[in-house]
């Protein structure tokens, strides 16, 4: 249960790093900018990139759970994806940065 805590803190440190911090803003800008169409929101999107971390993490060997499916990074993201669907619906972190950068864009 504790390496599963673990799991879901780091993971969830990890998205919001990449999503909602001041640190990686030019970076998600950036790649806002060179993506093609639809996948622009995927930068701001947490169950996008929590797919991507949860794969990541799984490959690292954090992944504390028994795989599901034959392959156990696809388990790590799917369930990634979800945790972090939840947390941003319970805190919207997402939401914020995408209106602010934005805005702060069209200045």
């Amino acid at each position: 249960m504790i390496d599963f805590l673990r799991f879901v803190l780091l993971l969830w440190g990890l998205v919001y790093l990449w999503v909602g911090s001041s640190i990686f803003r030019i970076p998600r800008m950036v790649s806002f900018h060179v993506l093609p169409g639809f996948t622009k929101g995927i930068v701001y999107c947490p169950a996008c990139i929590g797919f991507w971390v949860g794969v990541f993490l799984q490959a690292w060997g954090a992944w504390p759970l028994e795989p599901i499916f034959v392959y156990p990074v696809i388990d790590a993201g799917i369930a990634s994806s979800g945790m972090m669907a939840i947390m941003a619906y319970l805190v919207p972190v997402a939401n914020a940065t995408w209106s602010h950068e934005q805005g702060a864009e069209s200045e």
